[in-house]
């Protein structure tokens, strides 16, 4: 007997061997056993201890984040979408930077922040994050609850990022400390590969690739290869750092980490969007595409966060006619994977000025399988016999997906999460009928709410200047009265 059986599916996205891709089946049957997928196929002979009728369902696995800040990043909601830090080297470097220490959960807010997260993270259909945080006491716990496959990454570095005056940045380093930070890194990663959920799983994080030393970098990428681990850094992200890299070494981001050993397999780089052939870098060489396709290094793609600072990848289909492995991350709030692939997509046709330069089959397969190969799990990203059941389970009959000729196109460009009825990790359900079983998602909503009043009344106190976060950061529409 199978734990679940979906029957008659009007729709899957299976796992096609014979070409590496995947393609649409039409009335199949789904069945899982042990947390697997051990059926996929017309005419399932078998009993099951629970069956679904698969009538008006797409089948599909669930999507994988390879870059979130999940644990903290949702309370700068209505604060950071359309900022901008007036003479500022960069822009994203300036929010990042300037604003970011503005905001400061404390212990106690934030299970709020990660719980609200990850409810966005699983009623959009995803199964897997690696949330890039800062370990705080409930962490594991709390993605464990969730019922969220997780990879609890920490983040250290050698230097941290300072304004004195509101807009610029300097470099506060203290690199007799990088033995103590990365130890501790070790310990919560252990903590994670011993989880007793089973879905917790460990990464190493350097935070940036400018704010961690060569040691840093290089006694990381050791204790990843003699543990096994998975690692990953921000790179190329903004071009001050880029800028600051050349000035230091006189080569790029991506130059540099793979001279010191760093990239590989095991390694993604977040964001990687100022490699040396971006126009806007103006550089002669054309060395760090070749580098991360040579070296199999994974790019987390993650578009809103860079679209909303007027930036994007030049481009993600030059990417992959390169040969880069690509995969897709949220980055910021809202933590929601579909609309990143149709973000990914349109702005990649932006970028080549060429509606055919990508289609949306190549972004779903940076959101499945591109990050399950991050990660080195094959068995992830995948609907096919052996593969974990991490499955997303879609409303054909919901309102946004009709008419239905191309459910994936319907989904991404006109549907988004809203179709979303369940969801299941390792086989045991999360989301049922849009909702999420796992967390309490109005009491999440209300702690966050409470925490960023709270952060709010104490930007002056935090600010050099002394500012009022609506001096810094106005509503987008004037008060009247």
């Amino acid at each position: 007997m199978v734990a679940l059986l979906i029957r008659n599916l009007d729709w899957a996205i299976a796992w096609d061997d014979a070409t590496a891709r995947h393609a649409y089946a039409r009335g199949w049957d789904l069945a899982v056993k042990g947390g697997v997928v051990c059926h996929l196929g017309p005419g399932f002979a078998g009993t099951a201890a629970r069956e679904l009728d698969g009538r008006g369902l797409l089948a599909m696995p669930g999507l994988v984040n390879v870059h979130s800040h999940a644990s903290y990043i949702a309370v700068t909601k209505g604060l950071y979408e359309e900022s901008a830090v007036p003479n500022a080297p960069d822009p994203v470097a300036g929010v990042l930077h300037v604003f970011s220490p503005l905001m400061t959960l404390r212990e106690d807010e934030k299970p709020h922040a990660l719980n609200y997260a990850l409810a966005e993270l699983l009623l959009s259909g995803c199964t897997s994050i690696c949330d890039l945080a800062f370990a705080w006491d409930g962490w594991l716990d709390t993605l464990a609850k969730s019922g969220i496959r997780a990879w609890a990454a920490v983040q250290y570095a050698s230097a941290r990022y300072v304004s004195r005056n509101g807009h610029s940045l300097s470099y506060d380093w203290d690199m007799a400390g990088d033995d103590a930070r990365l130890g501790a890194a070790i310990s919560v990663a252990e903590m994670a590969a011993a989880h007793p959920s089973g879905r917790i799983s460990p990464m190493l994080v350097p935070a940036q690739v400018d704010s961690c030393s060569e040691a840093l970098f290089r006694d990381t990428a050791a204790v990843a290869a003699e543990r096994g681990w998975v690692m990953q850094t921000h790179a190329a992200q903004t071009e001050f750092e880029v800028r600051e890299m050349m000035q230091r070494h006189g080569c790029t981001s991506i130059v540099w980490l793979d001279r010191i050993g760093f990239l590989g397999p095991r390694t993604t780089l977040g964001h990687v969007v100022f490699t040396d052939q971006h126009p806007w870098m103006h550089l002669h060489a054309r060395d760090d595409l070749p580098i991360l396709a040579r070296t199999g290094t994974t790019v987390a793609h993650c578009p809103t966060t860079q679209t909303r600072r007027g930036k994007t990848l030049q481009s993600f289909a030059r990417y992959r006619r390169a040969g880069v492995r690509m995969a897709l991350g949220t980055d910021i709030h809202p933590h929601h994977m579909i609309d990143e692939l149709r973000c990914a997509t349109v702005m990649a046709t932006v970028a080549d000025g060429d509606t055919h330069a990508l289609f949306v089959d190549s972004t779903f397969e940076a959101a499945t399988i591109g990050g399950a190969g991050a990660l080195l799990r094959p068995d992830l990203g995948r609907l096919a016999i052996g593969c974990r059941a991490d499955i997303v389970l879609i409303d054909t009959g919901h309102w946004t997906m009709r008419p239905l000729r191309d459910p994936l196109r319907s989904l991404v460009f006109s549907g988004l999460e809203r179709p979303v009825r369940h969801v299941f990790v390792d086989g045991a359900q999360v989301v049922a009928d849009g909702r999420c079983l796992t967390i309490a998602v109005e009491a999440a909503a209300a702690g966050l709410d409470a925490a960023q009043k709270r952060m709010l009344g104490e930007v002056p106190s935090r600010d050099p200047l002394g500012r009022s976060i609506d001096a810094i950061i106005p509503l987008s529409l004037p008060m009247l009265g």
